[in-house]
């Protein structure tokens, strides 16, 4: 039988392994991204000293939660596996696959955008003036009715007591 403590370490070393994919996965983010736009240089290291920093917190967290605050360098060796493992193995299907799908969607979306331009273009001046008689029908009906207030009489805002006083 194996310790608890023994039991701990190994389950330590085996999380260090799933964050060190989950990093990379969330890297590939980054990835996929620019691999889509191209961001300039000064922004990609922008980003990879923010993703740093963010993973560093991350690490620092993870081991005072679990550690209480030790750093075990086998856990260091297992986040560096873990980040080994999935730029291996899952990274390259991840990356390009999403990529490739991602770039469809984005000419699909491009081509209806510009049927719909094109439908505003054809469309908009036979809607433009439909739009104007619709106003002018609004402003008539909605003229001519009288609210009972004093102001909306179309006498210029007097109301009936001002007249009858005259």
């Amino acid at each position: 039988m194996l310790s608890s403590d023994l039991l701990r370490e190994w389950e330590l070393c085996f999380l260090g392994v799933l964050d060190g994919m989950e990093m990379m996965a969330a890297y590939d983010l980054l990835r996929i991204r620019r691999n889509l736009r191209d961001p300039g240089i000064l922004r990609v290291n922008l980003e990879d000293v923010l993703f740093g920093v963010f993973c560093g917190l991350w690490m620092f967290l993870r081991f005072l939660h679990s550690n209480d605050g030790r750093i075990r360098w086998y856990v260091l060796l297992s986040l560096a596996l873990g980040m080994l493992l999935w730029r291996k193995s899952l990274s390259p299907f991840f990356v390009g696959a999403l990529t490739a799908r991602l770039r469809v969607l984005g000419r699909i979306l491009l081509c209806i955008g510009t049927i719909f331009a094109k439908l505003v273009k054809i469309c908009g001046k036979p809607l433009k003036s439909g739009a104007k008689w619709f106003k002018i029908l609004f402003a008539v009906v909605f003229r001519t009715r009288n609210h009972g207030g004093a102001a909306s009489n179309r006498q210029g805002g007097r109301s009936r007591d001002s007249e009858a006083a005259q």
